[in-house]
């Protein structure tokens, strides 16, 4: 009778932890549809880029801007009409041109416009109608070390700290044998001091030296948002997000899985056909960008499943699309899985009434070519 009962117990303390594992668990928030939509008209000669759009606040209102793919231009927007404000372009050649083109931007307000050349170590600070007011030059650090240029946008923007410019970096060729231990995530320009130097975090160990110059060489990948103490790096090749100090001297790992991913591997480097290769990030899971919204204090991080092949599929992006919720721990609260072909995650932003992501998606039955269109998304407890 006695082991019948340890016996017993002994089942219902098993049952009871496994309870409490269930408990742990349990998202806490999710992230909801609401059907509300604002829209943005895209003029006739204009493709809106597909890189990024940037809100900004100026003055007491709201603005979002965007690249024109086609041009060297940048148009603006009123976020509470949906109106055009401004549209400016840069000429080619000669005075008040780009050398060497842009892709991305970073707009401080409407008369500060940060556009770093594409090919160049030269950010342009531009007014609203497109004259360049000054130069900042990044070629090295003060140690002699050579930094390269980088795409607002693509790896995360332009932070600006007490006169000092962190900028982003990717694994730097011109240190040789060394690029992949040596090469670091970010730079400072202190336009104070006059002084550019290195950030003292390098990049994690997912790929080799072999892999630089093939497809394999995307696994280093990443993008990074800042909450206003802290930037946090979401590496598209790895469960862990790194979370570092502003001087990048304390660096934290924290697992961040998603319930939609299995496994995430850097891909192979022999692929070099485009068919392949698109294949191949159909059928393989990855994660993207991570934002980070003030006004709830949770981070959002965008994760890519892995989906069936299908010849008749989209080759811009995959069907679908998960979002991880962090909280300011970096505590997974919630994941939302979105529905096939309707959102394009990369074009969003986020203000006080909620997320808002692009439904320019080519295979919504609603897609309209002539219109920037979003829909707000909440964020609700369950």
């Amino acid at each position: 009778m006695y082991k019948l009962v340890i016996f017993c117990f002994l089942i219902y303390l098993s049952l009871s932890l496994s309870s409490c594992d269930e408990e742990e668990k349990k998202y806490l928030v999710e992230l909801r549809q609401t059907n509300e939509f604002c829209s943005f008209e895209i003029p006739d000669d204009v493709k809106c880029s597909s890189l990024c759009v940037q809100l900004f606040s100026d003055e007491g209102k709201d603005y979002m801007a965007y690249k024109n793919e086609l041009e060297q231009e940048i148009l603006f927007y009123e976020l509470a009409s949906g109106n055009i404000i401004n549209r400016i372009v840069f000429p080619k050649e000669g005075k008040n041109s780009i050398a060497g083109g842009f892709w991305g931007f970073h707009v401080v307000d409407l008369d500060n416009i940060y556009i770093p050349s594409l090919y160049q170590n030269i950010i342009y600070v531009s007014d609203s109608i497109g004259y360049i007011k000054k130069t900042i030059s990044f070629e090295k650090t003060d140690l002699g070390k050579k930094l390269i240029p980088f795409i607002p946008g693509m790896y995360g923007e332009i932070v600006f700290i007490d006169g000092k410019l962190y900028i982003p970096q990717t694994v730097n060729p011109m240190l040789g044998d060394k690029m992949i231990n040596e090469s670091p995530v970010g730079a400072v320009i202190d336009t104070l001091l006059r002084n550019n130097y290195a950030l003292p975090m390098t990049f994690p160990y997912l790929i080799t030296q072999q892999d630089i110059g093939t497809l394999a060489g995307t696994g280093l990948n990443y993008y990074r948002c800042f909450d206003g103490e802290r930037f946090v790096y979401s590496f598209y090749y790895s469960d862990v997000v790194y979370v570092a100090d502003i001087n990048h001297r304390n660096i934290r790992e924290c697992d961040i899985k998603s319930a939609y991913v299995d496994d995430v591997d850097v891909p192979n480097q022999g692929l070099t056909d485009p068919n392949e290769v698109f294949k191949y990030n159909v059928e393989h899971s990855r994660y993207g960008k991570i934002y980070y919204d003030k006004y709830r204090d949770v981070y959002y991080r965008i994760v890519y499943p892995a989906n069936d092949f299908d010849e008749n599929l989209s080759r811009i992006r995959k069907k679908n699309f998960s979002i991880i919720i962090l909280d300011k721990e970096l505590n997974i609260i919630g994941e939302t899985l979105f529905p096939d072909n309707v959102f394009v995650p990369e074009l969003l932003f986020i203000t006080d009434k909620g997320l808002y992501i692009s439904t320019n998606n080519e295979r919504n039955p609603d897609f309209d070519e002539d219109f920037l269109k979003f829909e707000r998304i909440e964020l609700k407890e369950f």
